[in-house]
């Protein structure tokens, strides 16, 4: 068991996978670009604040969420994609290299052209947005950097304090009666993100290397899953209409339509239960209902 993990990008993912690792007697610090001391502050295009960093905790297992993820931006930011998702990761994986230090490295469901569905961990990569183009490469230079990695494939959500992301857009919606369109022709595997760190947990204490994708047993489209919200938390589900993201024109960046991924693998290595998308809604709508904030409370 590792003893101390050191969390590069202590964001929505994060958080949860530090509160999971504390929760399990495991040391754990999380960094972030806008840290304030040598153990929380760590720009990944910079290699000196990585060994800084690295240097001071001594950690047994590094955990990099960092990315950009903001894909329209990315598109006609560029440089900024790959200096954050492919430099930075291939930054992490010299410095974890260099400190003999196991890495898991996060990646997305989006390297996929999302025609097919159902991806493998064998399955051909063909990303159609630069910030899938950059998440690529990162994978590349992680393999190619460090001798003892893990890369995960994943797409989550969760109950966010910053009321951002799909499930907090689709429930502050759903509350203010406000017609939402939910896309029937883009489909996911997500797990919940409290879900999907646990898995991570159990993961760093394996001896696994390679690629590998942890996505939930439930293939859905973003229109099932807000009216999967709408059912549970007692919502009109007439506020929610079908689209096609074919309609959709304010996006700058292409998106991939079917990036469900084949969690086989994962299932095969890994214990921890697959949570279902109704049994968490059911959870989170009891806390919210009575009127409970604390983000250790909504997990």
């Amino acid at each position: 068991m590792n003893s101390k993990a050191l969390i590069i990008g202590n964001g929505f993912l994060g958080k949860h996978i530090i509160y999971e690792f504390k929760n399990h007697g495991i040391q754990a610090i999380g960094t972030h670009f806008h840290g304030n001391d040598s153990y929380t502050k760590m720009d990944v295009r910079d290699p000196s604040s990585i060994d800084k960093a690295i240097s001071n905790f001594k950690p047994d297992l590094i955990i990099n969420c960092a990315a950009n993820t903001q894909l329209d931006f990315l598109e006609t930011n560029p440089d900024i994609a790959f200096s954050i998702n492919a430099e930075g990761a291939k930054n992490v994986a010299l410095s974890s290299q260099k400190n003999m230090t196991r890495l898991v490295h996060i990646s997305t469901d989006g390297v996929f052209d999302g025609i097919r569905g159902m991806y493998t961990e064998n399955d051909s990569l063909n990303p159609i947005n630069n910030y899938a183009k950059s998440k690529v490469l990162g994978e590349k230079l992680v393999m190619e950097n460090s001798d003892n990695f893990v890369i995960v494939r994943t797409n989550f959500y969760g109950f966010d304090e910053g009321n951002r992301f799909l499930f907090n857009w689709v429930l502050n919606a759903l509350k203010q009666k406000k017609q939402l369109v939910g896309f029937t022709d883009v489909i996911f595997t997500p797990l919940q993100v409290s879900n999907l760190s646990s898995m991570i947990l159990e993961l760093s204490t394996t001896d696994y290397q390679g690629i590998i994708h942890l996505a939930s047993d439930e293939v859905m489209s973003k229109y099932q899953f807000a009216v999967n919200v709408a059912q549970i938390f007692d919502f009109d589900k007439g506020l929610i209409t079908k689209g096609s993201i074919d309609e959709h024109v304010d996006f700058v960046a292409r998106r991939p339509k079917n990036t469900s991924l084949s969690n086989k693998k994962a299932k095969e290595l890994l214990k921890t239960p697959i949570v279902p998308m109704t049994q968490w809604l059911y959870q989170i709508k009891n806390h919210l209902g009575e009127g409970l904030r604390d983000n250790s409370s909504l997990r």
